[in-house]
């Protein structure tokens, strides 16, 4: 990501490591690169948000970069050996990017947000894990998790949710339920839960639409 660009990015659990490479326009090591190959890097890089699952050679080249930033960290003043790496990570991909291999899962897994919509809505008051989204489109879990971010901007269960609470406000504007009713079925442990989480999506609790019968 740039450098002093703000970033959400969070692990999935408490045992989750994140590498983060800030790229400087100003660099001399990133502006020698670009020189030397002809290429505009930061611009590709940056066009847009980007996911990918890195292959094995690249996830090896990885941990021997963070080991070395372990042990040379407090002894490497100037920061060379952290802007070494970071230009090795940035042309490995950017050879991905040009390859087209960033874009390879999505090819060659082919899906219909229908068919996604559908089998969340078949079962709206046990909403399906990831275990169970992941059978359904035959994918690992990791590349589960890469295809939504890269067509939703979501992780699954972010989806998920989205989809529950398009539901609810489908409810509230054309039916008589009670909020308890609706949070039941949409499968919220309470009505509690429900309001909660619906306005964190909305921005207002549900009972601005129509107060609880």
């Amino acid at each position: 990501m740039p450098a002093n660009t703000r970033h959400h990015f969070a692990g999935c659990d408490d045992s989750s490591e994140l590498l983060v490479v800030d790229l400087s326009s100003a660099d001399n090591c990133l502006t020698a690169l670009e020189e030397d190959s002809r290429v505009d890097l930061m611009g590709r890089l940056f066009s847009s948000p980007g996911f990918f699952e890195m292959p094995p050679v690249m996830v090896s080249t990885i941990n021997v970069a963070v080991e070395q930033l372990r042990f040379f960290g407090s002894r490497d003043p100037h920061h060379l050996l952290r802007r070494q790496l970071a230009m090795m990570f940035v042309t490995q991909v950017y050879e991905l990017m040009e390859s087209g291999s960033d874009i390879g899962l999505v090819r060659a897994r082919r899906f219909s947000c229908d068919d996604i919509d559908a089998f969340i809505d078949a079962s709206l008051e046990t909403p399906p894990t990831n275990t169970a989204l992941a059978e359904f489109m035959h994918l690992g879990q990791s590349q589960l998790h890469m295809l939504f971010l890269r067509h939703f901007g979501k992780t699954p269960q972010q989806y998920v949710l989205q989809r529950r609470l398009q539901w609810a406000m489908t409810w509230l504007h054309n039916t008589h339920l009670p909020l308890g009713r609706i949070a039941m079925d949409l499968g919220f442990s309470d009505s509690s839960s429900f309001s909660r989480a619906f306005r964190r999506h909305f921005g207002y609790p549900p009972s601005t639409i129509r107060k609880p019968c």
